[in-house]
């Protein structure tokens, strides 16, 4: 049972069906390690301890070849390795994969 600081501090994820009170204890219970700085800082908002044992936060982004966008896409793959291991220690989802797209549906303009 998660304790009334606990629900005050991870309230938005308890109202995702997806994680609520039995997948925010799981992410408290469990441990991840990451060499992204991004990654470590999202699981530890999550609830989830760092070490070096336990689930890898880990993905992989195709490098552009652009040097501009190499902080870019070390961010997003430390985002997205963050997501993955979330993912892995709640049980939801595909490996890999997103269960919605990351915009949101075109609205019909009116005429």
């Amino acid at each position: 049972m998660l304790s009334r600081e606990e629900r005050r501090r991870y309230a938005r994820q308890l109202l995702l069906p997806e994680i609520g009170e039995a997948g925010q204890r799981a992410l408290l219970d469990a441990h991840a390690r990451t060499e992204s700085a991004v990654a470590a800082l999202y699981l530890t908002r999550a609830g989830v301890a760092l070490g070096d044992a336990g689930v890898e936060a880990r993905a992989q982004i195709p490098p552009s070849g652009d040097p501009a966008l190499a902080e870019a896409e070390r961010f997003l793959e430390g985002a997205f390795g963050a997501v993955e291991a979330i993912k892995a220690i709640v049980g939801v989802g595909r490996a890999g994969e997103l269960d919605r797209p990351l915009t949101a549906p075109r609205q019909e303009e009116a005429p």
